[in-house]
């Protein structure tokens, strides 16, 4: 049996709470963040699996990178966030960084791979200021009773607490240099460019 279901995936801080609350306002889907993220962590794509038997369903989890790839699902898809705002915003949010910053270059590879069977490819910087380019995600993914407004695509979620960097340039420069050494490739390959914009 072939069910009306999605999985969306992500590294983390790449918009998935947003777009899951948004998904969530409509009345014929379910969608999910974040659900039963310890099993989904250690590569549980059988139990993962079990959840998306049903109609009208839909998760959008970071976590689900982990099992996305063999997830048999009707339709996949993955967001993609500008590498140096990611970086900025989760430097914002741990305090080991020293050590995080080396594991940037997996994630990305990760990250890459999602791409490669992902139905739909979603970026974060569209999604979050156009409302016609929401709707047209949502669309894709078989939602058509959410109005998106603008007011709505400009509503932040899990808003960082507090921000010890504002752009790309306060961080270390030995972090600057890790992250560029390891994740070079995924942003020219994306379409990204090296020469941080003046906002970062």
């Amino acid at each position: 049996m072939t069910f009306n279901n999605f999985a969306i995936s992500s590294l983390s801080r790449s918009g998935s709470t947003f777009l899951a609350r948004v998904m969530d306002k409509s009345e014929k889907y379910r969608v999910y963040h974040e659900r039963d993220e310890h099993v989904v962590q250690v590569g549980d794509r059988v139990t993962v699996q079990k959840r998306f038997a049903r109609k009208d369903y839909g998760e959008v989890s970071s976590r689900l990178r982990f099992v996305l790839p063999t997830l048999n699902v009707k339709k996949k898809g993955v967001i993609l966030r500008n590498p140096f705002d990611l970086l900025v915003s989760v430097c914002n949010r741990r305090e080991d960084m020293n050590e995080y910053i080396y594991t940037f270059g997996e994630h990305f590879k990760t990250l890459d791979k999602l791409v490669g069977c992902a139905d739909v490819v979603i970026r974060f910087e569209h999604m979050t200021t156009s409302a016609t380019y929401l709707d047209d995600m949502l669309r894709r993914f078989g939602i058509s009773d959410v109005p998106i407004t603008d007011e709505l695509v400009h509503t932040r979620q899990n808003v960082s607490k507090q921000y010890h960097y504002q752009c790309f340039r306060e961080l270390p420069l030995r972090w600057r240099r890790v992250f560029l050494n390891q994740c070079e490739w995924f942003i020219l390959k994306h379409g990204y460019t090296l020469a941080a914009p003046q906002t970062y």
